[in-house]
C-alpha cells in the first residue's frame, strides 16, 4: 500500500488487516486503529503542550511598558530577532524577510504568537527575563527552543 499521505498509520493498517485476512481468513483486530494509535506520537507537537496560551489566565498580572521588551535580540543559531511596539501592540519580526508575528499579552513577562510552517501547532510562548534595570535580558521563543535552542540574548543599544 502506498500512499503519499502523512503517516497515521491507515496503510499499515490496511496492509496488515489484508496479509491477516489471507493468511488466516479473518481479521483479529482493529490493525488501523493500533497503528493510529502507535503512529499518534508522529503527531504530536514539540511545545505548546505544558501552557494552553489560547486561555488566558482569569486576572492575568500587567506587563512591563512596552519598552521593557522593545529591542533586538540575538541567537547564535537563529540569528537576529526584534521586538517592537505598534500601535496594536508588541509584534516579533523573525527570519531573514523579517516576517511579522503580533504578540499577545498572556501574563507579567509571557507572550504568546501564531507561528507559521509546516511545524506549527499552535501558539507559541514568548517569555522575556527581566534585568535589575526593568528592561528584558533575554527571550526564550518556545516553538524555537524545542531543542533547547530558542533563548535570545538582547543586543545592546547602540
Amino acid at each position: 500500500v502506498l500512499t503519499n499521505a502523512y503517516p497515521i498509520g491507515v496503510p499499515e493498517g490496511l496492509s496488515k488487516s489484508f496479509l491477516e485476512l489471507v493468511e488466516q481468513g479473518e481479521v483479529t483486530q482493529d490493525w488501523v486503529e493500533l497503528y493510529r494509535q502507535a503512529f499518534a506520537s508522529f503527531v504530536t507537537p514539540d511545545y505548546g503542550t505544558e501552557v494552553d496560551y489560547a486561555t488566558l489566565p482569569a486576572q492575568p498580572t500587567p506587563a512591563l511598558p512596552a519598552t521593557a521588551y522593545v529591542g533586538t535580540y540575538h541567537n547564535e543559531f537563529f540569528g537576529d530577532i526584534q521586538i517592537d511596539e505598534q500601535a496594536e501592540g508588541l509584534v516579533l519580526r523573525q527570519g531573514p524577510q523579517q516576517i511579522e508575528f503580533p504578540l499577545q499579552h498572556y501574563g507579567r513577562d509571557v507572550f504568546s504568537y501564531q507561528p507559521v510552517g509546516e511545524s506549527a501547532w499552535g501558539l507559541s510562548g514568548v517569555t522575556f527575563t527581566i534585568g535589575p534595570d526593568q528592561k528584558a535580558t533575554s527571550v526564550v521563543v518556545e516553538n524555537l527552543n524545542v531543542d533547547g535552542e530558542g533563548t535570545f540574548t538582547r543586543v545592546p543599544d547602540e
